[in-house]
């Protein structure tokens, strides 16, 4: 789940979503 937010999203939302 979270690997498809990090590809759908922009980068900004992927820094948050790895932290």
């Amino acid at each position: 789940i979270f690997s498809a937010i990090f590809f759908r999203e922009p980068p900004k939302i992927q820094t948050k979503g790895k932290k």
